[in-house]
């Protein structure tokens, strides 16, 4: 449990208050981008209730290495990413899904501790949503809630070269899950059908928050941002 922590770097920030909190919200970050300076300020503009757990994921290049086509199979890059030395010679998309299943393992320990949701933006909002459903595979406790922002349905084609080359989607029945998803109206990636298409993978309630911007990075569009979160999850603090 603790190297996988260590691989995946669980940053949690405690509320500043003698409240404890009732929920925890990871948070998953776009590749080339970390989860401390992303996700800085949360704690405070949330809720005391909610514990904000950014998940510093491994760098776009440390995860490129382990996942991407191996020249030397005797370099441990796979391992530091997470993923077993005897599939490092596996097809890349089916790494990122071995990734994914080993930060499952490094979070299960802790997830029947408090009810909790999972945050990801981008590259992120797959994280949380691929892990969602390696959740349900292993008979595993839930999210109560999924905040996703930034990034196309799963089902849709991607335009990220990345996730084109190591992301193969497979369909499976929807998440009974809540899921909330956001995007900025000036996002010239995404659109809002896009992001409409994420309701086919919700069974249960949906919906989507435009804001004006390309996401919510800019202050004035993070305050709403914020409030919607905040907002969406009040019926579990309540």
């Amino acid at each position: 449990m603790d190297e996988q922590k260590k691989q995946f770097q669980i940053l949690r920030t405690p509320p500043k208050t003698d409240f404890k909190s009732r929920l925890r919200l990871f948070c998953f970050h776009h590749l080339g981008d970390t989860a401390n300076p992303l996700f800085r300020g949360w704690q405070d503009k949330l809720s005391p209730l909610i514990e904000v757990c950014p998940v510093q994921v491994p760098e776009r290049e440390q995860l490129i290495r382990a996942i991407g086509p191996v020249q030397n199979p005797a370099k441990t890059a796979s391992i530091e990413a997470g993923i077993p030395q005897d599939r490092i010679n596996a097809p890349p998309y089916v790494k990122l899904k071995l990734w994914v299943e080993s930060l499952a393992a490094a979070l299960t320990p802790v997830l029947s501790e408090k009810p909790f949701a999972f945050f990801g933006h981008r590259f992120g909002a797959l994280v949380g949503f691929e892990l969602s459903r390696c959740l349900r595979k292993s008979g595993s406790p839930l999210p109560y809630y999924l905040f996703f922002s930034g990034q196309r349905a799963p089902q849709l084609e991607p335009r990220d070269p990345f996730i084109i080359d190591n992301y193969r989607y497979s369909s499976e029945p929807p998440l009974k899950i809540p899921i909330s998803i956001f995007g900025g109206l000036h996002d010239l990636e995404v659109g809002e059908a896009d992001f409409d298409a994420w309701r086919t993978q919700a069974d249960g309630d949906f919906s989507i928050h435009m804001f004006s911007g390309v996401d919510f990075l800019s202050k004035p569009t993070e305050r709403l941002f914020i409030e919607g979160i905040r907002s969406d999850l009040k019926r579990i603090l309540l």
